[in-house]
């Protein structure tokens, strides 16, 4: 590829690649560092978190919130999310949160994970209100 044109060899393109994936994990871990602890639901946006960075976020600041802890990345319309909780089963709400984020998505008890193609407006209030609504 072009980018790897401006390295002298594959060997120092996978360096670069390891750094610039080292360097992501720590600004990811102060960002978890910088979250309160709360014993309400937790709810972050964060820009371009895909994958195995967004999974790896969202476990980093799970333990920050006795309620349900939600990370959100993407753009209005068209977010990936992960979403934690020990104290629900997850799996028993999937399809309520999924209705309700206009999404698609599920996983285990503990952890859910998918997309949602709704706006932060209605990520956010759902997702900080979600067990106080009777």
């Amino acid at each position: 590829s072009v980018v790897e044109g401006f390295f002298k060899n594959e060997e120092s393109y996978a360096e670069c690649r390891v750094k610039l994936s080292e360097l992501r994990t720590e600004i990811l871990n102060m960002k978890a560092a910088s979250v309160k602890q709360t014993d309400g639901n937790l709810c972050i946006f964060e820009e371009e978190l895909n994958g195995d960075y967004l999974r790896r976020f969202a476990l980093s600041v799970a333990e920050k919130s006795n309620g349900i802890t939600a990370v959100f990345s993407g753009e209005e319309g068209n977010y990936n999310y992960v979403i934690l909780s020990r104290s629900i089963d997850l799996r028993a709400c999937v399809k309520e949160i999924n209705t309700v984020l206009s999404g698609r998505g599920g996983g285990s008890a503990e952890m859910i994970q998918g997309k949602a193609a709704t706006t932060r407006a209605v990520v956010e209030d759902f997702i900080l209100n979600y067990g106080k609504r009777t």
